[in-house]
């Protein structure tokens, strides 16, 4: 019994941190996802750890994640896989010698047990968390996975649940992650006497997977072209929007995957014009940048008297809030550099918010514990300042957040406001930016047509 409310709180410490490291955090369903069956969700993996701390906590039934050998032995992240009823599966790669066997019997037996139950398992097909642009190539677990627990368990009807992972940023701390959940695929349909030592029948099926992510995974041939397509799309899907509030990953995901996936066979076909979007997209941002303002606020249309007045309101709470604010910088200003210069040395792009989460999760406690025991004999209860910590580092870092939003946007207001020729010439951009993206669209289609 203490054991479970040690975990549950483990987890609900992870999921809070979660919420905190991203400020956004969207999960977009394609279909129901079945409760009478049991699933294999299939990730993309591009974030080392965080994947899997996002997918146990914001998918559906309480998925059980396959983890590596090598983080069991990770003193540190050991506890936080017991607390996710994790499987343990040992990988070609962590071993020291590629003559070493790999023998994942026990995983194997484990999944099917947990799927006979009728739940649920998290396996990443790319083996490994990545820094690439693109979907990489499949390992073959899930697919045997599959065909082994439908040899075994002959009424198993065991569906495959693709999961799309897209961040905006993904090291960067307050940004923001969407997780799309797509249709359910049913991975041995057609397949007579399955088993997971037939080859073909196990490529058969990892391609089915394979099938399955592209559907809810955005790709790019390189880094450089999907920033554009990510702007692209940003501005597109935000057309109609004249608020300052930014659309969401999700609002934006239905343009930014067409976009992505008919880029290949459109720069083929019609390279001027893709070259024309991006120029177009490239002169606005520039633009943007010599006048320190950003989308959301040169579009937005809102009546000057109303502004004067939000904006009002929001410094009025400035002085409400900034003693809470200023606590949590003097509790958190030691962990927070800490946390920042141990992260420093990770040189991986896809660990470094997996650095942070973990190393801060250990940090800031003994931090606050030593903060504490040190300003609890001249100011407060010890108790007090424990508890003081975290609530007011929270509320610094939401402080400065909106107040800086809120400080651009009047920023921006001052510089727009009554320049009437500057805003013209961003409208103009603007209306240059969606009419390139437009015809990209209908030259997409044309594509499809031929």
């Amino acid at each position: 019994m203490i054991k479970r409310h040690i975990e549950a709180t483990m987890l609900f410490i992870v999921r809070s941190l979660l919420h905190l490291f991203f400020r956004e955090i969207d999960v977009v369903y394609t279909e129901k996802v079945s409760d009478d069956k049991p699933l294999i969700f299939t990730p993309n993996h591009m974030n080392s750890l965080i994947d899997g701390f996002l997918v146990h906590a914001f998918l559906p039934r309480d998925p059980r994640p396959l983890a590596g050998s090598l983080l069991w032995s990770n003193p540190l992240i050991r506890p936080l896989l017991r607390a996710m009823h994790a499987v343990p599966v040992h990988r070609q790669q962590d071993l020291d010698s590629t003559s070493q066997p790999i023998d994942n019997t026990s995983m194997f037996e484990t999944c099917f047990d947990i799927l006979k139950d009728n739940e649920c398992i998290v396996i990443f097909p790319e083996g490994k968390s990545h820094d690439q642009p693109e979907i990489q190539p499949l390992k073959t677990g899930a697919a045997r996975i599959v065909l082994g627990g439908a040899n075994k368990h002959s009424d198993l009807n065991c569906r495959i649940v693709p999961v799309g992972l897209t961040f905006d940023a993904k090291q960067k701390f307050r940004s923001r992650v969407l997780i799309t959940i797509g249709h359910s695929i049913d991975p041995i349909k057609g397949i007579k006497n399955p088993s997971e030592k037939n080859r073909e029948m196990v490529a058969d099926v990892t391609e089915r997977i394979k099938e399955g992510m592209s559907s809810v995974t955005i790709t790019y041939p390189s880094w450089e072209e999907g920033k554009l397509i990510q702007r692209a799309a940003e501005i597109y899907s935000q057309k109609n929007n004249r608020t300052a509030e930014e659309n969401s990953l999700a609002d934006q995901f239905p343009i930014h995957k067409q976009l992505a996936d008919s880029y290949p066979s459109v720069k083929e076909k019609y390279p001027r014009k893709v070259s024309r979007m991006f120029n177009t997209i490239k002169s606005y941002d520039r633009l943007q940048r010599v006048l320190e303002v950003k989308h959301s606020q040169s579009i937005q249309d809102n009546p000057s008297l109303l502004n004067v007045i939000y904006y009002s309101r929001k410094i009025s709470l400035f002085l409400v809030r900034l003693p809470s604010a200023l606590t949590g910088i003097i509790l958190n200003i030691i962990p927070s550099n800490l946390t920042h210069m141990a992260c420093l040395l990770q040189t991986r792009t896809d660990r470094t918010s997996t650095s942070k989460l973990i190393i801060s999760l250990f940090v800031f406690p003994i931090c606050w514990v030593i903060e504490a025991s040190l300003l609890g004999k001249w100011v407060f209860n010890p108790f007090i300042i424990w508890l003081l910590a975290p609530i007011c580092g929270v509320s610094a870092v939401l402080f400065f957040e909106r107040h800086n939003q809120v400080l651009e946007e009047l920023k921006a207001y001052m510089r727009l406001n009554n320049r009437e020729e500057i805003q013209e010439e961003l409208d103009d951009r603007v209306a240059c930016v969606i009419e390139e993206v437009e015809e990209f669209i209908s030259a997409s289609k044309k594509t499809k047509q031929s």
